[in-house]
């Protein structure tokens, strides 16, 4: 997304939040998909909300250590 600390976010609403006002200040991908299929900002908050909320998963410190400890 090229949007700094997104990922660190856990609700849905701080994230759709964030990369709003992130798009506004054009950062992120937000250009690059309004020139291609002039999708509103909102609604390209919400489909990257979605992905980052649903899709992704980042693992911890801890579980990233206890991988490489058992490894």
């Amino acid at each position: 997304m090229f949007i700094p600390w997104v990922h660190r976010l856990k609700l849905w609403d701080a994230i759709y939040q964030y990369v709003r006002i992130m798009s506004r200040f054009g950062l992120g991908k937000y250009q690059n998909h309004h020139g291609l299929s002039g999708i509103s900002i909102e609604e390209f908050a919400e489909k990257y909300a979605d992905y980052m909320y649903f899709w992704t998963h980042y693992r911890s410190e801890d579980e990233v250590q206890d991988w490489v400890r058992f490894s």
